[in-house]
């Protein structure tokens, strides 16, 4: 049975125990029955641990550059980065131009990635060797001090997100973008996540602004500190593999 979300097993000669369903992890947690200080004390680690930095670099490559799905990049997922972004910019319709600049800014990322972070130059970036050159490239430096396609594709993630072109991040388009990437039970859990994003002078502003996301993109993989209101910049994290 679920008791606030646990599940209490019982089983014949086998001790009682719980079952911790976290939104931090896709796998059910088996955890000796104890006080709920260590259940909370476990939920804490687990939160450390989905918005903890290496978490963090690994879901920009799982979710938004990996975009066939096969574990590393290469220079396909770049190309199919462009045709995605220029069909949501033009909200389905297909614009040759906007492709081709999409395509130069993609090949571009993709080459500037290649050269920081292939290490072993076999024309793919593994997770590991993606988080070698991000540390390199991006880790404890602000955007200004972005290599230049990374920079370019941040601001081209930016127009994908504001769809109606008001030059802000509102909370619907927040959660448009986050369902595109990961399934949520509840739509409460990116309302909270929006909220924690935001500062109070964004909810003034009507959103996240360019510059604004500019400067919580760049913390999102630059900075080591993983209690930080651009960790829900995505949306709720968990802890991936």
């Amino acid at each position: 049975m679920r008791f606030l979300g646990l599940r209490l097993n019982c089983g014949w000669q086998i001790a009682l125990s719980f079952t911790l369903y976290s939104q931090f992890v896709r796998a059910p947690l088996i955890i000796p029955l104890g006080s709920l200080t260590q259940l909370q004390s476990l939920q804490s680690t687990l939160l450390r641990m989905a918005y903890a930095w290496s978490n963090r670099v690994k879901f920009i490559v799982r979710f938004m550059y990996d975009t066939d799905n096969n574990g590393y990049l290469d220079r396909n997922d770049f190309q199919c980065l462009a045709v995605r972004n220029t069909l949501i910019e033009g909200k389905g319709q297909w614009c040759e131009d906007r492709y081709q600049k999409n395509l130069d800014i993609m090949m571009n990322l993709w080459n500037e990635i290649s050269d920081l972070a292939d290490f072993n130059k076999d024309g793919e970036v593994s997770v590991e060797e993606f988080k070698r050159g991000i540390e390199v490239s991006c880790k404890g430096k602000k955007y200004a001090d972005f290599p230049k396609a990374f920079k370019f594709f941040i601001d081209s993630s930016f127009r994908t997100i504001d769809i109606d072109g008001d030059g802000c991040i509102g909370l619907e388009e927040y959660r448009f973008d986050c369902i595109k990437r990961m399934a949520y039970k509840s739509v409460e859990d990116l309302n909270t996540s929006y909220k924690k994003l935001c500062s109070e002078e964004d909810l003034k502003n009507g959103g996240i602004s360019l510059t604004r996301y500019q400067e919580l993109y760049s913390d999102f993989i630059g900075n080591s500190e993983a209690d930080l209101p651009s960790s829900y910049l995505f949306g709720p994290l968990e802890v991936l593999d």
